[in-house]
């Protein structure tokens, strides 16, 4: 269970990781850190959601 929930985090930093290098290519440091902020308020969001479900789950 706990495994799987690493997964899910690691995989989420990694498309993070692809997503922020893609948007500071593309954007000023002003759009990369609007972006980064974005990105960080969706991210912690399904955090919460993961943990709410694995909490649920026998």
């Amino acid at each position: 269970m706990f495994y799987k929930f690493l997964i899910y985090l690691f995989s989420l930093f990694i498309c993070l990781a692809f997503l922020s290098a893609f948007f500071s290519l593309i954007w000023w440091e002003k759009w990369d850190i609007f972006i980064g902020g974005v990105c960080g308020g969706i991210f912690f969001l399904i955090i919460m959601l993961l943990v709410k479900r694995l909490g649920k789950s026998p």
